[in-house]
């Protein structure tokens, strides 16, 4: 019940896979109201079981290493699942991760995946380059490397 009472008080938060299971995880950050910040980390046990991709986009050359306004998108026979690199997205003092997190659940196996890069290049890959529940590191202009 005391932790509850403390939670009440929260003032940030953060979503990132910390364990790198493939789903994300949430941290939350306590105000102070006297005899410190409390954080609460709560990790998710069971988002893991469905299908996922994580992407890390990296720059080079005339895009920035931290590659800001990079566009993946997942496109299947119904339907695309898009994700943009930001600099930022948060609440209060938080970002959550910069990493890129596709949840795949039922969806079909047959998919590309086509990066739009912020200078206007295009580069598509197939799902063997992508494989799911995998973290998979994109560097300009077109490489993609599963970890």
């Amino acid at each position: 019940c005391k932790l509850k009472l403390r939670m009440k008080n929260a003032q940030n938060h953060a979503w990132a896979d910390i364990d790198r299971d493939g789903d994300l995880d949430l941290l939350v950050g306590g105000r102070d109201t006297g005899g410190g910040r409390p954080n609460f980390l709560f990790e998710n046990d069971i988002g893991h079981k469905n299908r996922w991709i994580a992407v890390e986009v990296v720059g080079s050359g005339p895009i920035s290493t931290d590659a800001f306004g990079t566009r993946v998108e997942l496109n299947f026979s119904e339907e695309s699942l898009v994700r943009e690199k930001k600099s930022s997205r948060g609440m209060y003092n938080s970002e959550d991760t910069r990493v890129l997190h596709f949840g795949l659940g039922d969806r079909p196996c047959e998919y590309s995946v086509v990066v739009r890069w912020p200078d206007g290049n295009i580069a598509t890959f197939s799902p063997e380059d992508f494989p799911p529940n995998h973290y998979v590191t994109l560097t300009y202009p077109a490489t993609a490397t599963v970890q």
